[in-house]
């Protein structure tokens, strides 16, 4: 099983994909990202020719990225897009049971690997699956068990927790890019799913229109946070790997860009507040000088009510180009070019790890 990043120098020309082991990744992958967080050295995306994976290297201590995600990371966004995420969650378990139908009926174990707040794993009881969640943040985890009754882990996935092969689902939705080393995590996930059994995974897509135009102000590039940077090809490369059948992949926007129009309208717009000197701080924050925070994305975090319209308007020339733009971005989804791609793959009865498609 590959683990993850080799004992390479931050400074050594030619480095190994931990995907494909591709020992040709010539250049910094959006280097204008260079920010220390080793201390001395410092982290940059690099993207592998191959199979298209773009992987932050070196990685963020644990210690780091524990700090980041307790002084930085915004759950609120996720309360505030329960009825949505519910709605999504809903979609995505007709997928899953849809490639299950074919198998005996009774009880069935679904594991959500990061749940959250529990939106998705409650659905799920409510259809009448079993489900366990594992999540190691405290707010969204302390959601999940006192408000909605679930069953979540706390500490970090690993088979041991479990008995056998005995999940007929695993889920990471927005999981995967955050794991530090997700092909082993693959094949802990794989050794607890029964033959057969679906493991389903939702992500932003480096591959998409909007990633290509907005680069390093991808609003999906969640540095730090995100370790990898995924498209469907490094996707089905990856659960080919370690042991699956790919079933589905399927691209398309997500609720935070709900169009293509809207997320560019939205990062040039980003451009226009800063050169009228504004500054975009953390939601909720203030500055040194007290004045409260300035965002192009969140319309309500502006101070000034002329700013606050220019956000508003934004948003609604966006939406009315979406409508007119919808063939275009739909044949995009299609293509493979949406922000946000989701793949469906079911467990080989025999692991083969010599089939992979690059």
């Amino acid at each position: 099983m590959n683990s993850g990043f080799p004992a390479f120098p931050a400074t050594e020309p030619s480095l190994r994909c931990p995907l494909c082991d591709h020992t040709e990744v010539p250049t910094p992958f959006w280097d204008e990202r260079d920010t220390p967080l080793n201390g001395t050295l410092s982290s940059r995306y690099f993207r592998c020719s191959r199979c298209s994976l773009v992987f932050l290297y070196p990685l963020p201590t644990r210690e780091f990225l524990s700090s980041k995600y307790n002084l930085d990371y915004d759950y609120k966004l996720f309360l505030e897009n329960e009825r949505f995420k519910r709605e999504q969650a809903r979609h995505r378990l007709n997928a899953i049971t849809g490639l299950l139908n074919h198998r005996p009926g009774g009880p069935r174990l679904l594991i959500d690997l990061g749940c959250g707040h529990g939106f998705f794993l409650h659905e799920a009881s409510v259809k009448g699956w079993s489900g366990i969640g594992v999540e190691t943040s405290d707010q969204p985890r302390g959601y999940a068990t006192n408000t909605l009754g679930l069953k979540v882990l706390s500490t970090e996935f690993d088979r041991q927790q479990f008995e056998g092969e005995c999940a007929d689902a695993v889920t990471l939705w927005h999981v995967i890019e955050h794991i530090p080393d997700p092909m082993e995590t693959i094949g802990h996930i794989r050794s607890v799913l029964k033959p057969g059994g679906v493991l389903a995974i939702a992500c932003p897509n480096i591959s998409s229109v909007s990633a290509k135009i907005t680069k390093h102000e991808w609003l999906w590039l969640g540095f730090p946070f995100h370790l990898y940077q995924f498209s469907p090809k490094s996707l089905r490369t990856l659960l080919e790997k370690e042991g699956f059948e790919v079933k589905k992949i399927v691209t398309h926007e997500t609720y935070d860009s709900n169009s293509l129009p809207v997320l560019l309208l939205w990062h040039y717009g980003t451009h226009i507040a800063r050169s009228l000197g504004l500054r975009k701080v953390r939601h909720g924050a203030t500055t040194s000088e007290g004045d409260k925070e300035i965002s192009i994305y969140h319309p309500g975090g502006f101070s000034l009510s002329p700013l606050q319209l220019m956000a508003w308007l934004l948003r609604l020339v966006g939406n009315a180009l979406s409508i007119l733009c919808f063939p275009f971005i739909y044949a995009s989804w299609k293509a493979g070019y949406g922000t946000e791609v989701e793949i469906y793959a079911v467990k080989k009865a025999s692991h083969d790890l010599g089939t992979i498609r690059i």
